[in-house]
């Protein structure tokens, strides 16, 4: 029995989810590694802020991914992977904050794009970012932070961001329909 693409994808889908899993447990004790394996995750994360804070108005200041130490007051240290500084107001903040949430049917689309490629080199480049992906849309703690500290900016940016992500789901659904009439 021979399996169609959209089999594929979906296998590809889940052991990509998994591996995310594991290898998320990794920043416990391997921080570093974790934060080189990741790199691509933070770019993709990153560069959602970026570019909605761009289309808003936030006017980006900065864009790091280069991860670095940060010392806490409880004595502990954590990790920052990457951060976007942008001019917040009330219509904006929500909106660039949530921003990875548009990325939420990535790893469908990094997954279908893996299957579908014949060059090795790229089902690989593919296989990463579907891999990378499962992490690059969740909000940060900072993340959730700027959205709690600006309540009025909901009213912009909760629509903005649902809308964008019913709009990729949307779109990856329509992907997997015509992978489905593909053998």
């Amino acid at each position: 029995m021979k399996l169609s693409k959209m089999s594929y994808v979906l296998m590809v889908i889940f052991i990509t989810m998994a591996a995310s899993s594991a290898m998320n447990q990794l920043r416990h004790f391997f921080p570093i590694a974790y934060a080189t394996l990741i790199a691509g995750s933070t770019i993709l994360h990153e560069g959602a802020h970026y570019v909605v804070a761009t289309l808003l108005g936030g006017t980006p200041s900065t864009f790091t991914i280069i991860p670095k130490i940060i010392h806490l007051p409880e004595g502990q240290d954590a990790i920052l992977y990457g951060s976007v500084m942008f001019n917040a107001n009330s219509f904006n903040t929500a909106a660039i904050s949530l921003a990875p949430g548009l990325l939420i049917a990535s790893p469908g689309f990094f997954s279908a794009f893996a299957v579908m490629t014949r060059r090795l080199w790229l089902k690989a480049f593919w296989l990463y970012m579907a891999f990378c992906s499962w992490t690059s849309f969740t909000p940060s703690s900072q993340d959730m932070q700027n959205v709690l500290d600006d309540p009025g900016s909901w009213l912009v940016g909760a629509p903005v961001i649902f809308g964008g992500m019913v709009l990729s789901i949307v779109l990856l659904r329509k992907l997997f329909i015509k992978l489905q009439s593909q053998p």
